[in-house]
């Protein structure tokens, strides 16, 4: 999961950019989408080797292991890869089975899933230390009847925030808590970009709210909800606190070593003369 984040965050700044680097923003592409099938490749392998280990992996073990496992890839390990990578980026198989199973072995949840979303958020752990350790990987197993790695594995699996409206709504009640959200989004977007003083500095912070939230469909509807509000509110306490400093800051520039800043004066020239004197 970590390793695709990272890819889209470059697939975003590539494609951002075709149009001054067209031939570069190719080959950097053609590299993520063969690093992409390679990773779901090793990627069960890596993290049970990394589950197994006692405390800290030494970084180069980490290293020495991955060697190991690209340089054991064959053509039949790179079409399943391939397969893995498409049904990765699309993300529908959990969704797929959600309906499989919902409501013809589980009932629709008539709600709870994202009544418990906000309950979690309005929660923070330093006030309520007893609540639950999240798992998204425990929810797929029990609307999708498969079995995924989970914390076990040193990693989670989710069935992502629109399987779940589905659980909790139905095929047509599902849009309603997935339309809020986006109203949500809206709101936030609005505010920092429409109600701050600093409009650069607003837009930059609405823009990495929604780039780094808004696309994780697979993300449970627990942790994103949590996760957009632990971050609004982390980004209107740094405005607060930074905004004038930082665009002030921006605004002077870097210091030109050696040029003397405002109206020169008579007698500059001689001062600087006497002092070398």
């Amino acid at each position: 999961m970590g390793f695709l984040r990272f890819g889209d965050c470059l697939s975003v700044v590539a494609t951002a950019d075709a149009r001054r680097q067209n031939s570069l923003n190719q080959r950097l592409l053609r590299h993520l989408f063969i690093m992409g099938i390679v990773w779901n490749v090793i990627k069960t392998d890596y993290r049970s080797f990394l589950a197994e280990e006692e405390g800290e992996v030494p970084i180069e073990r980490k290293f020495s292991k991955l060697a190991d496992l690209v340089e054991s890839l064959n053509f039949e390990n790179i079409g399943d890869g391939l397969d893995a990578l498409i049904m990765r980026v699309s993300y529908v198989n959990f969704f797929a089975l959600t309906i499989e199973n919902v409501p013809s072995r589980l009932p629709y949840e008539n709600g709870e899933l994202w009544k418990g979303a906000v309950v979690h958020a309005l929660m923070p752990r330093v006030l309520f230390p007893d609540k639950a350790i999240l798992d998204d990987s425990d929810r797929t197993r029990l609307y999708t009847g498969m079995n995924v790695a989970g914390a076990e594995q040193s990693t989670s699996i989710g069935i992502g925030y629109v399987g779940e409206s589905y659980i909790d709504f139905g095929p047509i009640g599902m849009f309603v808590p997935i339309f809020l959200l986006g109203l949500m989004y809206g709101v936030i977007s609005r505010f920092f970009i429409k109600r701050t003083r600093y409009k650069l500095l607003g837009s930059s912070i609405a823009l990495s709210l929604l780039v780094f939230n808004a696309y994780e469909i697979e993300t449970s509807n627990i942790k994103l909800f949590g996760g957009v509000v632990a971050a609004t509110i982390g980004a209107i306490i740094f405005y607060k606190l930074c905004a004038p400093n930082l665009m002030q800051a921006l605004r002077r520039g870097p210091p030109v070593s050696g040029v003397a800043h405002g109206p020169a004066k008579a007698g500059d020239i001689g001062a600087v003369s006497t002092g070398h004197s």
